[in-house]
């Protein structure tokens, strides 16, 4: 299950409530923070300053989201608060995200790597290890820290997980996944108009929200019915046969 946000930005001349992510800007943002599991499962909607850190928002998303011990959480680097860290490992929650490079960490141990490859990553260390806190302090909660090259760049990426049953390439593709919300995002904020703010009111804007999740979810049910991929193209072939499901009925109902 994948976890993550998009920011919807309009004068503060229309606006009131909402976020200043540029103190210099004349614009403020809404956030919107989903759970995204093939369809949209969870979502909410953010527009207090302190929600700006996903480190905040994301968790009081999870916090909310109907979870069990068999969802994996996965998240970007917007969370990295090793207190949360520790809490979903507390509450028996695997997640997998990605570490900043620049964490400080202590390896305790190597694990082999018995699939070196992936499409475009080399799998170079699986390593058990201990982070720490902005106090220096060194946290004590099992992690796993997976570092690949990518195969052009030779860029590093730092994966993290506190699983212990999956693989390192497992977890590596995991990660991948979470590109599906990504997507998502971009389809609604470029074909659905989520990209603007038709309402100015919180219990408008929330009602647009979930009119935009439940057309999605009813559209990605059509796709899997129909063998399609994409958005676009299900899209048009979806308002199409409702138009005519639509006049069919008209048709009927006048005799």
């Amino acid at each position: 299950m994948s976890f993550d946000s998009t920011l919807i930005a309009i004068s503060s001349k229309l606006l009131k409530d909402g976020m200043q992510i540029n103190k210099q800007g004349d614009k403020r943002f809404i956030k919107f923070s989903m759970a995204f599991s093939n369809v949209p499962i969870h979502s909410k909607i953010f527009t207090e300053q302190a929600f700006v850190s996903e480190d905040f928002a994301l968790k009081e998303l999870i916090k909310e989201c109907p979870l069990s011990t068999d969802n994996i959480l996965v998240f970007d680097r917007g969370l990295q608060a090793k207190s949360t860290f520790d809490e979903f490992s507390k509450k028996e929650l695997t997640f997998v995200t990605r570490l900043n490079n620049y964490t400080r960490f202590e390896t305790i141990s190597n694990f082999e790597i018995i699939e070196k490859e992936t499409e475009r990553l080399i799998i170079e260390q699986d390593l058990e290890v201990r982070l720490f806190d902005k106090r220096s302090k060194k946290k004590q909660t099992f992690l796993r820290l997976i570092i690949a090259k990518e195969k052009e760049s030779g860029e590093l990426f730092y994966f993290l997980s506190n699983s212990k049953a999956l693989s390192s390439k497992e977890i590596v593709e995991i990660y991948k996944q979470r590109w599906e919300i990504e997507v998502f995002f971009k389809f609604i904020k470029q074909n659905l108009n989520f990209s603007h703010l038709l309402s100015r009111n919180s219990n408008g804007i929330k009602e647009i929200m979930y009119m935009t999740l439940i057309i999605t979810i009813l559209l990605t049910v059509y796709k899997k019915l129909n063998n399609l991929k994409g958005y676009k193209i299900p899209k048009l072939k979806f308002a199409n046969e409702l138009e005519i499901l639509i006049m069919k009925d008209i048709v009927l109902k006048c005799g």
